[in-house]
Formats: C-alpha cells, sequence, structure tokens
C-alpha cells in the first residue's frame, strides 16, 4: 500500500500553473494495457485512492466487507442472502413507480422501456422465475428507479468515501430552478437481463454495488471503443456478437485486435467503471444492484470534451437550418434533449462547484485566524499577517470592489514580512490550547496560518503539515482544505478551455450575473492569494 504522504498526489496538482493543469492528460485513451482489475479487500486512502484510480482512469472491485453495513444488504435479501425479499420490497416500495426495460426488444439503438409500479414489476419477475425464467411479456429489467429521490424515507445504503467527491449529484441537490432530479439509481432484474453496449452519461464515472447476485461485466477501456466501429463509425449494441468475448480476439478496424476487459462482480462487491470506458453488463442470477453517475475534478475536462463532440453532431445533423433565427440556441435545446446538458448547465454546475469550493477555503481560514463571520471588507487595524489575510480572504468573497483592491494591495506588499521565533510560536500554541478537555492537536491545525505568516521557519512548516488535512464540513460533504483546491484548479481549467470554444461566442452563458471570465478571475485571486504564503508547501 502506497505509504507516501496522504496528500502528496494533491501536491503535484496544485503545483501545476494552471496552463499545464488539463486533467485530460491523465486519462490512457489508446493503447494503454491493463493486466487485470485490482480487487480491494480491506480499506484503503482516500490519496490511495486518488492516484491509482481516479487520476489513472482504471477500474477496480471493492470486497464485501464495504457494504457488510448496509441495511439493504439486510432488507433486500432473503436470509439465504442470495434472493431478493420481494415481500420486503413490495411492502415498503411497492407504490414507486419505475421504468422496466425490455431485454428482447431493440428500439434506436436501445432497450425501450414502460412505466410500471415496482409492486407490478415484483410480481412479474416471481412468476418469471416460476416459469423457468420465461415469460410471454420477455425479459424486463427495472433500469434507473430514482432510489434515493423517490424513496427518501429509507436509508438504503451509504457511499463509500471513494466516491463522495460527486460534483453531478452535489450540483443536483442544490438546484432550485427546476425539478429534483439526481444520478443515484436501484436497479433490479432476473438472471439473463443485460445492458447493451453503452460508456455512462456525460463520460462520467459510475460505481455499482450488488445487493444480491451476481454480474458479468465487459469493459473497453476510453478510446478503444474506436476499434469497434463499423465503416460507418457506429458501435455495436452487443458486443458478443462481434467475436471479441470469452477470450476470443476478433478483427477490429484499422487491422488492429483487441481483447476486452472481463470480471465477474459477486454479491457485495461495489465495481467502479471509469470515465469513458464503455462496457455490457449481464445479470447471471437474480440481481439487485445500487448505481451511481458521477463525476468531479479528475474527470470534468473528459465531460465536456465529451459536450463539445455532442454538440458538433447537433450542429451537423441540422446543418441546412443554419440560417434560420436562433440556430445556435436550438442545438443547445437539441444537444440538452439528446445528452442532458447543454453549455449553460454545465457552466451553472461549474459556478455552483466553485462557490461551494471557495466558501470551504474560506470556512477553513475562519477557524484557523478566526476570520469575522460576515464576507464583508475589515479594515487592516494592525501590521500583522493574520489581519492581512483575514482582510485580502474576507474581500474576495465580497461586493465591495474599491476596498478589495486596496486589501489586495496592501496583502501583496507586506505579507510574510513579519519574522519570529518558530519555537516559541509553537510552545504559544501549546500552551493556549492546553486547557483541560481541549483536544490539543486539533486546535493548533486550526491556529496554524497564523504561525505561517508569523515565520518562514522551516522546522515550525514540518511540525504543522498536517494542516492539510484539516477537514471542513460543507453542507453535508466532508473535504479536505486541499482538495477544494484541488478542485478549483481543474474548474478553472476547464473554464479556459470553455472560452476558447467558439459556440461561446453564439450564447450568452451566464448565471446569477456571472461569466466564465468573471469566475476565472475569482478563482485565480484565491489561489494567486494561498500561493503568496506558500501554503501549497505544507501539502
Amino acid at each position: 500500500m502506497n505509504s507516501a504522504n496522504p496528500l502528496a498526489v494533491l501536491t503535484k496538482e496544485i503545483a501545476l500553473s494552471s496552463e499545464n493543469s488539463s486533467s485530460t492528460e491523465k486519462f490512457p485513451t489508446d493503447g494503454t494495457a491493463y493486466e487485470g482489475i485490482d480487487r480491494i479487500s480491506r480499506p484503503i486512502s482516500y490519496e490511495d485512492f486518488f492516484e491509482k484510480y481516479l487520476l489513472q482512469n482504471k477500474p477496480c472491485i471493492f470486497g464485501s466487507f464495504f457494504t457488510d453495513s448496509w441495511p439493504s444488504r439486510k432488507d433486500w435479501v432473503e436470509d439465504d442472502g442470495c434472493h431478493p425479499d420481494f415481500e420486503f420490497l413490495k411492502s415498503h416500495f411497492g407504490d414507486v413507480t419505475v421504468p422496466v426495460a425490455n431485454c428482447e426488444k431493440v428500439q434506436y439503438d436501445a432497450q425501450p422501456k414502460e412505466d410500471m409500479t415496482l409492486r407490478d414489476y415484483l410480481d412479474y419477475w416471481q412468476k418469471h422465475i416460476k416459469q423457468n425464467y420465461e415469460s410471454e411479456k420477455g425479459c424486463l429489467y427495472m433500469k434507473d428507479m430514482h432510489f434515493t429521490r423517490d424513496c427518501s424515507f429509507y436509508n438504503a445504503y451509504t457511499t463509500l468515501v471513494y466516491f463522495s467527491s460527486d460534483w453531478l449529484n452535489e450540483f443536483w441537490d442544490a438546484r432550485a430552478d427546476c425539478d429534483q432530479d439526481d444520478y443515484r439509481f436501484v436497479y433490479m432484474g432476473p438472471k439473463g437481463s443485460w445492458t447493451p453496449f453503452h460508456a455512462d452519461v456525460f463520460r462520467s464515472f459510475s460505481w455499482s454495488a450488488n445487493v444480491c447476485g451476481k454480474k458479468r461485466w465487459i469493459l473497453v477501456p476510453a478510446g478503444q471503443e474506436k476499434h469497434l466501429q463499423d465503416h460507418l463509425g457506429n458501435l455495436p449494441y452487443d458486443v458478443t456478437s462481434c467475436g471479441i468475448t470469452d477470450n476470443r480476439k476478433g478483427g477490429f478496424s484499422q487491422g488492429k485486435s483487441y481483447t476486452p476487459m472481463e470480471v465477474v462482480q459477486s454479491v457485495g462487491e461495489v465495481i467502479f467503471v471509469p470515465s469513458g470506458w464503455h462496457h455490457q453488463v449481464f445479470n447471471m442470477e437474480d440481481t439487485i444492484s445500487i448505481n451511481h453517475n458521477w463525476f468531479n475534478g479528475t474527470s470534468i475536462s473528459r465531460s465536456f470534451v465529451f459536450l463539445q463532440s455532442e454538440l458538433n453532431k447537433v450542429q451537423k445533423s441540422i446543418d441546412d437550418c443554419r440560417d434560420m433565427d436562433g440556430w445556435e440556441k436550438q442545438c443547445q435545446l437539441i444537444l440538452n434533449a439528446s445528452s442532458g446538458m447543454d453549455y449553460q448547465e454545465f457552466f451553472q454546475l461549474l459556478v455552483s462547484v466553485s462557490r461551494r469550493r471557495l466558501q470551504v477555503i474560506r470556512d477553513g481560514l475562519d477557524e484557523v485566524i478566526n476570520l469575522p463571520t460576515s464576507a464583508a471588507c475589515v479594515p487592516c487595524q494592525t501590521d500583522t499577517g493574520v489581519d492581512r489575510v483575514r482582510e485580502a480572504v474576507s474581500c474576495d468573497l465580497s461586493g465591495d470592489k474599491n476596498s478589495c483592491e486596496d486589501a489586495d494591495k496592501r496583502f501583496t506588499c507586506t505579507a510574510g514580512n513579519h519574522q519570529s521565533n518558530p519555537d516559541v510560536e509553537w510552545n504559544a500554541f501549546v500552551e493556549t490550547h492546553n486547557d483541560e478537555g481541549t483536544n490539543t492537536h486539533e486546535h493548533i491545525s486550526h491556529d496554524i496560518i497564523s504561525a505561517k505568516l508569523l515565520c518562514e521557519d522551516t522546522e515550525l512548516k514540518s511540525k504543522i503539515k498536517h494542516f492539510a488535512e484539516t477537514d471542513v464540513r460543507h453542507r453535508g460533504q466532508s473535504l479536505t482544505f486541499w482538495h477544494a483546491v484541488y478542485d478549483l484548479r481543474q474548474v478553472k481549467s476547464v473554464l479556459e478551455d470553455l472560452i476558447k470554444d467558439p459556440n461561446i461566442n453564439m450564447l450568452e452563458v451566464k448565471y446569477q450575473d456571472l461569466e466564465p471570465i468573471n469566475l476565472i478571475d475569482k478563482i485565480t485571486k484565491m489561489i494567486s492569494k494561498l500561493i503568496s504564503i506558500n501554503l501549497p508547501e505544507l501539502v
């Protein structure tokens, strides 16, 4: 297991200039060899997962140990631990309307769906089993049930910490301008049900946990799917029809051959599917699974590239109408309908994520240097580094432009000039927070900015590195200070790509009077302030 500094991987990202921090460079897209899928049987650090799987865009499977405590693993399954408890599911969730796909039919390269109550679907499923998995209705698969949204009264599971940096669902949870939606789903299906070959929405990550049953996954790394295209560029609906599975190599375009990765996921196990990896999934037994689509700073650039590609397809499809009024807006409407998001909504997501991360950073510094609760500018009454940072960071979130510009000048000119004795400062903190019943270590970590501003001594730095690991609770999520900084850097990188997109000139991309260039400026100022006091060195 990686024993390096837990946040060392973030150091590399924070240290990069914004011009060189595009996350797309970290994704293998062509010709990368994958030896197999890693299985993780015991907890690893989040930083290990971040470095080995998120940044490398590599799949893995977490063992059943990680889901043993989930209520759904007990309540939804019969005592044998293998079969669905149909009566429990009917009595608790039977009245919920759910989408059901027919695995034996094809409509527009997808399995056609119909709505029914969960109770009716479970009745079908039980009858299907009794008839030896044959039914006049065909093989029906209940997919994409918004369980968290529609059954909020029941706590079925807890998302693994490795998947907790979830910009997509964070954005939808915070939205007040439309009906509530999310990308958290439950799937239920009999043996023989399956999902056709596809990559996930927005080229997001996904995770899938088997509450009961067993799945067979066929996985193709991002970029390798192009070898499966026909002469028109279409991908297969069913890759098993291409003769490439069961360890048999098949011929592809450009004279290349490739063997996809295959894995069997057992009960209780959780699979992580990376961004852009196409996959096809078969239920080998009666199976219930919990699934999330999600993305974050490690994959946001890939999601934007996908959005650009989909818009290009839309524009080509209605190019003959280009002269009509509102053609650009019509393209965005079609993009939203076909892909689930348009440029305006994508920018709205980036604004939402950025504001929360900026607030996380401010809250962290607030705890450290006792910033006033108001975001208004405060006059600099003393010449201490603490007061200068208090003023500058507070101004960053205020609307008083003139006062903030003055504060920025004072901060830039004088930060870090004050000198002090590191041992005196450190001992003072220990003594101050050594009251009975107080966690000295925790409080010292919260006061450490003061010490950093008053002294540049390397010995003191070595004593206070744990500050970067201080968790800041924000709207139900736990984010470390430096994860917030990392996220802001990734937002800034994709915003810079967004403003270079020629389509942006044809749109009024704005959210709450904020334009992409304004948001870039806000992020740049905050990161510059942190860098000016050498905070990245503490990670």
